[in-house]
């Protein structure tokens, strides 16, 4: 045993080792393993963990430098006049490679106390620096109880091993309470990793510090090897299926070894002739059965340590099954996420989980964010909702891979270090471990997301291959269900919109009726006074004795009553008409005297306006009709095509006979009031027949009865269609569109239908008709 590392001693003899090209090959060689250490730290540092990886590279670096060094101490066999031997230096070197370690972990765990940790290493540092100056000027013998001594040159070594402890019983309580303060199998998995590299680096400098001779403390070796692959390593074996596994690999070889043995003894006892038993045939023999029962019993075993050790026992290829046929007829979006999320969580034995659904939508700059929706009854969750951009980390990973992503990697993958805080937390409330895309069609329209399972173990590839085959089932039956979620909710929404436009129907029913009463009371009430005004003016008018000034005066009281009258003719006219009561008095009528009287009564308006007004009628039959009604009708009709037709525009009048048709089984007679007007727009051609249909904005509304787009109270054109239908004809408008540039015009067409020829006799015939003004 070497005394060099006694720290309660000073002898130190002279070294008795006699280093051979041997050794000294091997510590170069060594510390050459480093090297292949130092760059797959350094290569891996940008998962996440690049302080980390400098440090492990500085770990592995310091302890090949040693190694290095020690390979020339041994060669040169060190002067015997050096105050500090090699040996002594490993202690200060294991001292700071402990430091080293910890701060590596601390900086593994994002750990805010490693300042801390590294301000105790400098502290430590500086001590010892002090210590090995003799900056106290300690005595040659500073304690000693006869059998141990401690001396003033071996103080700085105590000192390094104290700092030493200090930091060994860090490490332990650091790595166990990370491990109970973690809610990831996966990261507690991975600091599993850091007790084998513990273990290595206290068994070494246990054997350091006792004194013993180890070449190159290779167990630095196996420390820094664990420590870059734990931290430049971001999914590592898990440990607990390793050790499952190597349990039940060994149980079933030690088990059939004894078995074997046990049959080839059996064999052999009751084997009557021992001379000619033939132990290679009872070998194969022995070897047959156990090839029969081996399947057997490794399911057995297996069965066995997995429940002892807490392993996940299911059948991958039923459960596949049972959800498939569970999920297949359901086309309710509810029930289907209750019973697809509560048959994963049985069969894999897993805490919770969740069903969303996925709409995405773009927004008024083109960006496409996806919305993800709870599909559980409207009671539950109602809170969790998020939306995701579309190019943001955890979407894009989700949309482009396909595949599960791991709560583990959205914590830690410097991927998705820049994620939205908002994301983040509402992926962190969820509490969940895994979360497995849907898609139908390529299109991203669901997510199953789990937490942990209920043994706490992680979750495997298999597993992960598992739950991705069930979101592949799933995709189907979602989009099953969407679609008919879809549709049950366009019917709802067709069910409350007709209700809502029957109510509307029904409101403006109310109001057009309201709004007939009023029509048709006003016209009752106005027209007894407005008689009495009419006939005093018309006796004032006569009466000789007034002067000119007051007989202006009452012709424009006059014109004004008629003017009235007029309107409360309509107005009543209007009134029967809604009310069903306006009844024709039906004889035989000459359309063309009668349309040419008409024309007569509006010459001094159409000479006014300078335009031209023009009647080319062919001989038609005789209309039964109500000629009184028919003066009014056509009277709105020239009345409405001069106000809309510019100074010096033409008015023309046309007709002819219609053959019997399926709608005139008598045939009939067709008017056609044409102008050179501002036009109809096609999308008002049914509009402009309804009450009080005003064109253009009623704050511009002037009352006129020749001006140019002249106002008026909007029963004409109404007037003339309830005439017209009373009569059983037909009433339409044709115009290319409205223009006020250029003036495409309108035609009115007017349909009356012929009675039935009495006695067999031919309808008399109006002679043909051409006038102009």
């Amino acid at each position: 045993m070497i005394t060099d590392l006694e720290i309660f001693s000073s002898k130190i003899p002279p070294t008795t080792m006699n280093t051979t090209l041997t050794q000294f090959i091997f510590l170069l060689l060594l510390g050459a393993l480093y090297l292949p250490v130092i760059f797959f730290a350094v290569q891996r540092r940008g998962e996440g963990q690049e302080i980390s990886s400098w440090l492990v590279a500085g770990f592995s670096l310091l302890a090949m430098v040693i190694n290095v060094a020690e390979a020339i101490w041994h060669k040169g066999d060190s002067a015997p006049g050096n105050h500090l031997a090699f040996p002594e230096i490993q202690i200060y070197i294991a001292f700071n490679l402990a430091a080293i370690f910890m701060l590596a972990l601390q900086t593994f765990l994002k750990r805010e106390s490693r300042r801390a940790w590294l301000a105790l290493w400098g502290f430590w540092m500086f001590g010892l620096a002090l210590l090995l100056t003799n900056a106290f000027n300690f005595p040659e013998v500073i304690w000693s109880n006869g059998n141990l001594t401690l001396l003033e040159e071996r103080l700085g070594a105590a000192w390094a091993v104290l700092g030493w402890l200090m930091i060994s019983i860090g490490l332990i309580l650091t790595i166990a309470h990370a491990s109970r303060e973690t809610n990831q199998p996966l990261f507690r998995n991975r600091l599993n990793y850091w007790w084998p590299a513990i273990l290595l680096l206290f068994v070494n400098d246990a054997i350091l510090f006792s004194g013993t001779s180890m070449l190159g403390q290779p167990m630095r070796l196996g420390v820094a090897i664990l420590m870059a692959y734990v931290v430049g390593t971001h999914h590592v074996p898990d440990l607990k299926q390793i050790a499952r596994r190597g349990t039940v690999y060994g149980l079933i070889s030690i088990l059939i070894v004894f078995l074997y043995a046990a049959g080839f003894r059996l064999l052999e006892a009751l084997s009557s002739d021992r001379n000619n038993f033939n132990p290679v045939l009872a070998g194969a023999f022995i070897a047959l059965i156990l090839s029969l029962l081996f399947t057997p019993l490794f399911s057995l075993i297996t069965g066995i340590v997995n429940t002892w050790m807490r392993g996940d026992q299911y059948d991958a290829s039923l459960t596949i099954h049972q959800y498939s046929e569970s999920i297949s007829n359901i086309l309710d979006i509810d029930r289907l996420a209750g019973i697809a999320v509560n048959i994963i969580l049985e069969t894999m034995q897993i805490e919770r989980g969740f069903l969303f659904l996925v709409d995405s939508d773009r927004d008024a700059n083109g960006r496409k964010t996806y919305r993800l929706r709870s599909a559980a009854s409207p009671e539950e969750r109602q809170q969790i909702a998020v939306e995701l951009d579309e190019k943001g980390a955890v979407a894009s990973h989700l949309t482009r891979e396909q595949r599960p992503l791991l709560q583990y990697d959205l914590d830690l993958l410097p991927a998705f270090r820049n994620s939205p805080p908002v994301e983040k937390d509402w992926f962190s409330r969820l509490r969940a471990e895994v979360y497995i895309p849907i898609f139908a069609k390529k299109q991203w329209i669901g997510l199953l997301a789990f937490g942990p399972k209920i043994s706490g173990n992680r979750y495997t590839r298999e597993d992960l291959a598992i739950l991705n085959s069930h979101a592949s089932q799933t995709a189907v039956a979602l989009e099953n269900a969407r679609l008919v979620d879809d549709l049950m909710r366009l019917n709802n929404e067709l069910r409350l919109a007709r209700r809502a436009l029957e109510k509307n129907n029904l409101d403006l029913e109310r109001i057009d009726q309201a709004k007939s009463d009023f029509i048709s009371i006003a016209s009752h009430e106005l027209r007894t006074p407005l008689t009495v005004i009419k006939g005093y003016s018309e006796m004032l008018l006569e009466d000789a004795s007034l002067n000119a000034d007051l007989q202006t005066m009452m012709k424009g009281i006059h014109d004004g009553t008629l003017r009235l009258h007029e309107i409360m003719d309509s107005m009543f006219d209007i009134a029967q008409i809604d009310a069903r009561t306006l009844k024709p008095h039906l004889q035989p009528v000459d359309m063309g005297p009668l349309i040419r009287e008409i024309c007569a009564e509006q010459a001094s308006a159409i000479g006014e306006r300078k335009q031209s007004l023009s009647i080319d009628l062919p001989a038609l039959p005789q209309v039964r009709a109500d000629s009184n009604l028919l003066k009014k009708l056509f009277n709105h009709l020239i009345r409405n095509a001069a106000k809309y037709t510019p100074d010096r525009g033409a008015i023309t009048i046309t007709g002819h006979n219609i053959p019997a048709i399926i709608d005139l089984p008598h045939g009939g007679v067709e008017i056609i009031v044409s102008d050179t007007g501002v036009g109809v727009d096609p999308n008002f051609r049914e509009i402009i027949f309804t009450k009080f249909y005003q064109p253009g904005e009623l704050g511009k509304h002037s009352t006129s009865k020749t001006r140019f787009q002249g106002g008026g109270a909007g029963l004409g054109l109404a007037l003339a269609k309830g005439i017209v239908e009373a009569h059983g004809g037909r009433i339409y408008v044709e115009s290319p569109g409205y223009d006020e540039i250029h003036f495409p015009g309108s035609q009115f067409h007017v349909i009356l239908p012929l009675s039935k020829p009495e006695d067999g006799l031919d309808p008399k015939t109006s002679p043909a008709m051409k006038y102009k003004i």
